[in-house]
């Protein structure tokens, strides 16, 4: 089943198990493989739930989400069988964590504003409100559709520079196949390796 929004796919969920059928969703799960020991995670952007989902089903965790419209959260509800342990929290996600909520041990960052990401999202200021409310050896995960090569690529290369200057370990990777130049870059940012 696919979410599309303002005709962009922006989840794609396999019925028969409720698991992403998408290569940089899977590549988020990364996450939960880098730190092990994370009891709770934050996923800003829902999309149709399946991460927070397969945090809680596949390794354990406690995922709170932050979904900026209700009626996504609704959709992942009634059409992607969504029904997290973690709360569910319908606000922007830098005014939720401007709240100093709880700590988590990975923030994940996958919020779209139709094609493009909420650029109040990607500011040093908005970063380092993130790293605020990761437990000690946290992991910020940001997901960017971007073209990849140059010339074009200055959104994800901004992106690292700026998680760059708040975090002294920042590692990019390629989270999907590139179709024309356009893919996923998926950020990881850590005050340890």
């Amino acid at each position: 089943r696919y979410l599309l929004i303002d005709g962009t796919s922006q989840s794609i969920g396999l019925l028969a198990n409720g698991e992403s059928d998408s290569q940089y969703a899977h590549a988020m799960e990364w996450t939960a493989l880098i730190r092990p020991r994370a009891q709770r995670a934050l996923v800003i952007g829902l999309g149709a739930g399946l991460l927070p989902g397969a945090f809680e089903r596949v390794y354990s965790m406690i995922a709170d989400s932050v979904e900026i419209d209700p009626e996504i959260v609704a959709v992942a509800e009634k059409f992607f069988g969504f029904s997290p342990r973690g709360e569910v929290l319908v606000e922007d996600g830098r005014t939720y964590l401007a709240r100093k909520p709880r700590r988590y041990g990975i923030v994940v960052l996958d919020a779209f504003g139709s094609e493009s990401p909420p650029s109040h999202l990607f500011t040093r200021e908005a970063f380092e409100t993130m790293k605020n409310s990761l437990t000690p050896g946290g992991l910020l995960a940001v997901n960017i559709v971007t073209l990849i090569e140059p010339p074009g690529n200055e959104a994800w290369i901004a992106t690292y520079k700026t998680l760059s200057a708040v975090f002294p370990h920042v590692r990019a990777f390629a989270g999907s196949n590139q179709q024309k130049n356009l893919g996923n870059v998926l950020l990881f940012a850590s005050e340890e390796p």
